[in-house]
């Protein structure tokens, strides 16, 4: 019986249905993932070419026909009851491409360095003695296994359990391996803000759960409570907010490629009447308060062209406001450190 070792891709094996042969098939695999800006999701293109005169494509059980976005050829048969333990994708010819969608939850870890850590099965055999990316009979004539990464990640290792050429281009990685089966692939990659929220928390250290700090698919967020900045209803930053931000502003400065969008939100108390000649609604507070921000970092040494403020008043909670503790969380300030790509 298959047993499934990756999620959302595709383990093949092929078969020739033609009886009396029995010589080992010339298999060209490739598989291209093209990995999604947050590091789990992913769209995946598989294609082979064989000397067989079919081709028999072995799936998990729980892969529905509809999961795919592109099947080549289109003359084929979807088998979900010869192999208890897998649906086959049997196509009449030597070839076949496909296309799919998928995530990945067992499949990757992220340490506390920020790093993920892939490997794409497990070696678990199955009844036949094989896993991985597997086909028989014979081994694969080649097999190309090639990640297309995003601009907010960066590659640190990659090994193969077999023999073959590793080629870095640009965000591209890719094995060629030749005479080759069974293959599971290890590959370590990490945001390329990991040194931007380790500098921003170096900058922070003692600070307590008045600052929360985030890695972002596009850079790292920092979340700022209102009582660490402003006194109530004011937009004049305390002195303990000054030192905040003068800290972040530093540790930035070391990071040339990056820019910050100041954010400033509020909950959705209504302006009382003796702030109103300053602050018309909350709107107007969370901007002076933004702004407030922007000039202190500026003040800092973070060059201002860097530097962006906008404002959202009570219009982007992140808690109910219905409770004294949710409000508190929308009386805020955050940071969106971007990287540049």
């Amino acid at each position: 019986m298959l047993r499934a070792q990756l999620k959302g891709i595709c383990l093949a094996t092929v078969m020739c249905l033609c009886s009396g042969v029995t010589s080992a098939a010339e298999v060209v695999k490739e598989t291209v993932i093209f990995l999604q800006e947050d590091g789990r999701h992913y769209f995946s293109y598989t294609t082979a070419r064989t000397d067989w005169p079919s081709y028999d494509l072995y799936l998990q059980k729980e892969r529905s026909l509809e999961d795919f976005l592109y099947i080549y050829p289109n003359d084929y048969r979807y088998d979900t009851s010869s192999d208890p333990g897998a649906n086959i994708l049997r196509f009449a010819q030597s070839d076949y491409a496909l296309i799919q969608p998928g995530s990945w939850s067992d499949e990757v870890r992220q340490d506390q360095n920020g790093v993920y850590r892939f490997r794409s099965a497990s070696n678990e055999k199955r009844d036949d003695g094989h896993f991985g990316y597997w086909t028989k009979p014979g081994n694969f004539a080649q097999f190309v296994y090639v990640w297309v990464v995003p601009a907010n990640f960066e590659i640190l290792s990659y090994q193969a359990n077999r023999k073959g050429d590793w080629v870095q281009r640009h965000n591209t990685l890719a094995f060629y391996g030749k005479g080759v089966n069974d293959l599971i692939f290890d590959i370590a990659y990490r945001p390329r803000s990991h040194a931007t929220f380790t500098a921003v928390q170096e900058s922070l250290q003692g600070q307590d759960s008045e600052v929360q700090l985030e890695q972002q698919q596009s850079g790292v967020r920092v979340t700022l409570a209102e009582t660490l900045l402003f006194p109530v209803g004011s937009s004049e930053l305390s002195e303990r907010g000054r030192q905040v931000l003068a800290r972040i502003a530093r540790g930035l400065k070391r990071r040339p490629g990056v820019s910050v969008i100041v954010s400033g939100h509020t909950d959705d108390s209504p302006i009382k009447s003796a702030l109103r000649k300053r602050y018309l609604t909350n709107w107007e507070l969370s901007s002076a308060r933004s702004l407030a921000v922007v000039h202190e970092m500026m003040k800092s040494g973070f060059g201002g062209g860097r530097l962006q403020s906008q404002a959202f008043g009570p219009y982007r909670p992140r808690a109910e406001n219905s409770t004294s503790q949710g409000r508190a969380m929308n009386r805020r300030i955050e940071l969106e450190i971007v990287e540049s790509r």
